[in-house]
């Protein structure tokens, strides 16, 4: 690097001449080496409506298997609450969310077979 005597404009080794004002007379300028600024990512903190994600999603897996009725409905809400509210955990509370509500739907239909309310072809072979 070189700095025109006549303007003061830092410009590179290989001109000539200053763009700026023509002159031909430069210093050398030793380079300085570019300061290298750290960056600092902040994570999210856990809250306690992140605690409400991870009840709905254990809540929709074990009400998947046993007492739909209760859990699946305590699992919906409180996943919902945790996507809405929670800071950390949104994919997790995504989950909990649809799980719970393909349990549900499976309940229902279920029920509705066994009641006689759903033709019996419709579901053959699904629910034994």
């Amino acid at each position: 690097m070189k700095k025109c005597i006549g303007c003061g404009r830092i410009i590179n080794d290989d001109h000539a001449f200053c763009g700026s004002c023509g002159g031909k007379e430069f210093i050398s300028v030793p380079e300085q080496p570019i300061p290298i600024v750290p960056t600092v990512t902040y994570k999210k903190e856990f809250t306690k409506f992140d605690l409400f994600t991870v009840l709905g999603f254990v809540s929709s897996i074990i009400g998947f298997f046993q007492i739909a009725l209760i859990l699946e409905p305590i699992a919906l809400v409180s996943s919902l609450i945790g996507f809405l509210k929670g800071n950390r955990s949104k994919g997790l509370a995504v989950a909990g969310f649809v799980i719970s509500v393909i349990a549900l739907l499976i309940k229902l239909f279920d029920t509705l077979n066994q009641n006689g309310l759903i033709p019996k072809w419709l579901f053959a072979g699904t629910f034994g």
